[in-house]
């Protein structure tokens, strides 16, 4: 075979498998999950130096390790926005979501938990425990009712279905609603609220971020549960099923690692620590 037969039959299978070698790679081109998150620290972090390491951020920089066919963005938003987003059918997920009525009908949800904690709990400072004369546990319906105290709590959030129906059936003038929870908090450390309902992590972080001082005091709420889930959701569309499905069996797998709980754990004080550490059997 002579050198120019031989240039001729090289070139062209050169050339086929310069085509065969790219298609792979678009045939495999990634999709991406867009996670909306909340401004809601410790569990999101969306601004300053600890921007995008928060509890959630992290375990979702953890799941996505297990999911190489996914890239990962992030989207801020309110609660509120995220539930329209869902109704609109937009391809986004969200980390950390109770199972509602209401969610289930517009969103896939993942069948394993992505979220233990402790439940809510009802703070005041040190000075106003023996003011606000409550009872153990505090009942918070009668709480509220009670026209002498003043209390916020942040507008379309879900804190868990008994606290929404007190809240929604409250006419009290004296709980207002805040859009923020760290303007909330601020104005409880101010003295504008006698008390506020939430998280031992959210109180232990603001706590030491805002460098407030003094004592504070927790309660538990009468006819809340001994621990919280939170699971993933998706967008209910074809993208959204098949992606949750994708997300939970990352979670069936790994939510019991050890590293998926020390994530879990941060920002907690010791009680609501023992309380995660105590249920992992049901998570």
């Amino acid at each position: 075979m002579n050198k120019a037969l031989r240039t001729m039959i090289s070139l062209p299978s050169i050339f086929l498998l310069a085509i065969c070698l790219t298609l792979p790679a678009k045939a495999h081109a990634k999709d991406k999950i867009t996670w909306y998150v909340t401004d809601w620290a410790p569990f999101n972090i969306t601004r300053g130096k600890l921007k995008r390491k928060g509890i959630n951020d992290k375990l979702i920089k953890y799941i996505h390790k297990f999911l190489p066919d996914y890239d990962l963005a992030w989207k801020n938003m309110n609660p509120a926005l995220l539930e329209r987003a869902f109704s609109k059918g937009e391809n986004v997920c969200q980390l950390d979501l109770f199972k509602t009525e209401r969610r289930e009908k517009i969103a896939y949800f993942t069948k394993n938990p992505s979220i233990i904690d402790a439940p809510l709990r009802l703070f005041v400072k040190g000075k106003d425990e023996k003011k606000l004369n409550l009872s153990f546990p505090v009942k918070l319906d009668q709480l509220l009712n009670n026209g002498n105290f003043r209390a916020a709590f942040v507008i379309s959030r879900s804190y868990n279905t008994m606290i929404d129906n007190v809240l929604l059936n409250n006419t009290n003038t004296k709980i207002t609603t805040n859009e923020s929870t760290k303007r909330l908090i601020k104005d409880f450390f101010k003295g504008k609220n006698d008390y506020v309902v939430e998280y031992s992590a959210v109180m232990s972080y603001f706590k030491s971020t805002l460098k407030y001082k003094r004592d504070l005091f927790s309660l538990p709420i009468k006819n809340t549960d001994p621990f919280v889930l939170g699971y993933a959701a998706c967008s209910k569309t074809l993208w959204g099923k098949t992606t949750v499905d994708a997300i939970d069996a990352v979670l069936k797998a790994h939510r019991n690692d050890k590293r998926y709980h020390n994530i879990l754990e941060e920002w907690h004080d010791e009680r609501s620590k023992q309380v995660i550490v105590r249920n992992y059997g049901s998570f």
